[in-house]
């Protein structure tokens, strides 16, 4: 509104200068503060423009750091992710190779044998003048291998699996599961290291309540 009062002004000026060959010297009242108020607006216009810009640039500069740092944090707990599950998965590998290992020691290491033939405590059958125990044992390093003697050789009737087996400050001790489920464990005695006491039990807890000396192994001497 102010630059469309301040051109007639001017444009009146010019016409009398053209008119009477003189230049107008005095100013026009109020023209010189008019052109400079609008100077001032236009200046402050272009500034407060200026300031809008920096500010857009601000927040997208902004913006963009704070995109970046989510991007960087995801990847990181992606990683982590990936490095949490590989570690359950080497866990349970080496979970998997300790259950399947059945000739080795679980706490030392070491290998666990049992040799020889051994026979229950109970009597199962005469046979001539011979009394013959319920069954001859032999062990290996999976399984443990119940049989009778025919001829003197060593005949196989069944056998379970060896889950886990130990050497102790006495001897051994075995556990094991029939193929009905029967868990128990072998163990050798503290009186005599010819001897393997049989629990139906694989918790030492319960061993006083579950000992069988029927079922319990004596080494053969023959």
């Amino acid at each position: 509104m102010k630059r469309k009062l301040i051109l007639p002004i001017i444009a009146a000026a010019m016409m009398l200068t053209a008119c009477t060959g003189e230049a107008v010297t005095e100013p026009v009242e109020g023209a010189s503060e008019e052109i400079s108020a609008v100077a001032n607006t236009d200046i402050s216009v272009e500034t407060k423009e200026d300031e809008a810009d920096v500010d857009v640039s601000a927040e997208a500069a902004s913006e963009a750091s704070t995109e970046a740092s989510s991007e960087a944090s995801t990847a990181a707990d992606t990683a982590k992710s990936s490095d949490a599950a590989d570690s359950k998965s080497s866990a349970s590998q080496a979970d998997t190779k300790t259950t399947d290992s059945k000739t080795t020691d679980a706490k030392s290491g070491d290998s666990v044998t049992v040799d020889g033939t051994w026979s229950t405590g109970s009597i199962g059958y005469m046979d001539g003048d011979d009394m013959q125990p319920d069954f001859y044992v032999q062990f290996t390093d999976t399984e443990i291998k119940y049989g009778h003697k025919k001829n003197g050789e060593f005949v196989l009737d069944h056998s379970d699996k060896i889950k886990s087996s130990e050497k102790t400050a006495n001897g051994v001790k075995i556990q094991a599961e029939s193929s009905k489920g029967v868990q128990y464990t072998f163990q050798t005695s503290e009186a005599d290291s010819s001897t393997l006491e049989y629990y139906e039990t694989w918790e030492e807890s319960k061993f006083a309540d579950s000992y069988s000396g029927g079922a319990s192994l004596s080494k053969c001497t023959d």
